[in-house]
């Protein structure tokens, strides 16, 4: 069997913001948008597109070219943040054996997703961390449970650097951040809500109070 041959032109920069804009979405600086376009690329900016998107290919009203930006940059800072706090871990506590490996995979997997600046926000993660059912010491209630979000894997987080570096300020940089980037929908993290749409308060969670 022949294989298939594409001769599809790449669009130029020009013509992927053009396609951005057929597509709803808001510009006010088409110059600043294309150089983002030549720096980003339009491949890896699309990662972002669908939670501003309830209909596939179509933004939603109000969503602007900054907002998908601010997006991307969050989630670069966020990515930063977790690989910083995995090269600090060195030694693990008060696991079961069970849970010890699930974790290591997990950190190594996650690790690999900052190192090759992939997404980790609104992402489901393949390898995910092993649920804590007994943890020593503070950790998160049931309603934060959902493993296959990045926000478990934050707690995951926390709850080893506060064994192995008891004066991290991780809570500290995560507000930080989370206010830095006001537009992005931290909900994607995988922060649980109380039925009604708004989200539980994740600094109130015992693992989060120091």
């Amino acid at each position: 069997m022949s294989k298939r041959v594409y001769n599809k032109t790449p669009l130029s920069f020009t013509d992927q913001l053009a396609l951005l804009k057929s597509r709803g979405i808001s510009v006010t600086d088409e110059h600043k948008a294309i150089s983002f376009l030549q720096e980003i690329s339009y491949y890896r900016l699309s990662a972002y597109f669908s939670p501003y998107q309830s209909v596939k290919d179509t933004f939603n009203p109000g969503t602007t070219f900054k907002q998908i930006i601010d997006t991307y940059s969050f989630d670069r800072e966020l990515r930063l943040l977790v690989f910083d706090c995995i090269e600090r871990i060195a030694s693990f506590f008060d696991l079961h054996p069970t849970v010890f490996i699930s974790w290591l995979h997990s950190l190594t997997y996650v690790r690999n997703i900052c190192a090759h600046h992939a997404r980790l926000w609104n992402k489901e993660l393949a390898i995910k961390p092993e649920l804590l059912l007994n943890p020593t010491g503070d950790w998160i209630s049931k309603p934060f449970n959902n493993n296959k979000r990045s926000f478990y894997f934050l707690c995951v987080l926390k709850y080893l650097l506060l064994r192995a570096n008891p004066g991290n300020n991780l809570k500290v940089k995560l507000e930080n951040l989370f206010a830095k980037y006001p537009t992005v929908p931290i909900k994607y993290l995988g922060i649980p809500t109380d039925g009604t749409g708004n989200m539980l308060n994740w600094q109130d969670e015992p693992l989060w109070q120091n």
